[in-house]
């Protein structure tokens, strides 16, 4: 199978990428929901809260639903509340009506100087049977979680961790452009005799 195009859609805060098989290689056979979700929440003033996710999954069946969420809310003077996630989902196919949903809300209710920063990324690439993660591709993506979670922790301010955000996530696309390869094929054993 060759992956035919990739789609990017680019809304406030949100990233969706989607790598779509030929219509006849897309079945049902079977369904499959991921929930990937960070929520940051403050309501004590000074405080900075923080939390990020970054998950990645292979669904070997039909992915039936994919949905990522960030959410930061702030309510206070002087805070900040910041959420990442990032969603990265392999899927060998999806439902015929497969449901893919990427969100980020972030919230300043009656806060004096306060910040509230949610991003939400999104990747979910259909392989085929054929075509799977490489391993370097797999060890790519944990050092990028890795590096993520540690950003997010770290608390920096906004402009810099939007900007560090959307470097991590160009490197995921780069590596799923990358590291989606055809499976290698098994070895078959034969044996012969003579007489």
């Amino acid at each position: 199978m060759k992956i035919s195009r990739i789609a990017a859609v680019v809304a406030a805060a949100t990233v969706v990428t989607l790598v779509p098989l030929p219509a006849e290689a897309s079945g049902s056979g079977g369904s499959r929901t991921v929930v990937s979700a960070a929520v940051a929440t403050v309501h004590h003033d000074g405080r900075t809260r923080t939390d990020s996710d970054f998950d990645v999954r292979r669904v070997p069946v039909g992915l039936a639903a994919a949905t990522n969420t960030a959410v930061a809310y702030a309510r206070c003077r002087h805070c900040r509340a910041l959420a990442v996630s990032f969603q990265i989902v392999v899927a060998r196919r999806v439902s015929a009506d497969v449901a893919v949903n990427n969100r980020a809300l972030a919230i300043t209710d009656r806060c004096t100087r306060c910040v509230a920063v949610a991003r939400a990324y999104q990747w979910v690439v259909v392989t085929g049977a054929d075509r799977r993660l490489s391993g370097r591709g797999q060890r790519e993506l944990a050092v990028i979680g890795w590096q993520l979670k540690a950003l997010v922790r770290s608390r920096p301010a906004a402009a810099v961790l939007e900007r560090k955000v959307a470097t991590l996530a160009e490197r995921v696309g780069r590596v799923l452009t990358r590291e989606i390869r055809k499976r290698p094929v098994e070895h078959v054993w034969t044996a012969s005799a003579q007489r």
